[in-house]
């Protein structure tokens, strides 16, 4: 999953290719500004149609809080390669904090939102990242189980809590 302002900086076309690579269906949550429409019509929609293999790559644009929110929870993993300097990152604390382990660039707050192996997985930017290959080599199917069930909502409820 991947959500965010739809600009190209947060890195949606990034998630693409590697679902692309990774055969895995990717739900796609954008928010757009009319100086950004153009290039979410054209660029973004025209590399999802260009998908060939038999998997899903929904684009929902401008969808309530809630249905995002749900989609958080239901996913096993949130794909943010952004390609700036990131001030915040609201979407890596909103993804966490619905259970979902994060995947980020190295880039700015994500490396304080963002702990490499327990909240989610920090992996550098270059060539290979952006083919995905650092999902296969830092996750596996193992990884995700395990931060899914580490990141379990009912786990962080639990211990903030207690």
């Amino acid at each position: 999953m991947w959500a965010g302002r739809a600009v190209p900086e947060k890195g949606m076309d990034v998630v693409i290719e590697i679902a692309n690579k990774l055969k895995k269906d990717v739900k796609l949550f954008a928010r757009h500004k009319k100086e950004y429409r153009k290039w979410l019509n054209e660029d973004i929609q025209e590399r999802i149609t260009h998908i060939k293999d038999n998997i899903s790559i929904t684009l929902a644009v401008n969808k309530n809080r809630l249905e995002i929110v749900r989609s958080y929870q239901r996913s096993k993993l949130f794909l943010f390669p952004i390609k700036w300097e990131e001030p915040f990152g609201l979407v890596m604390v909103e993804s966490m904090a619905c259970g979902t382990p994060v995947v980020v660039y190295a880039r700015g707050s994500a490396i304080e939102l963002v702990k490499d192996g327990e909240t989610g997985f920090v992996v550098n930017p270059s060539d290979e990242d952006i083919r995905g290959d650092w999902i296969i080599k830092k996750t596996g199917v193992e990884g995700i189980s395990r931060f899914n069930a580490y990141l379990n909502s009912n786990l962080v409820n639990a211990s903030l809590i207690s």
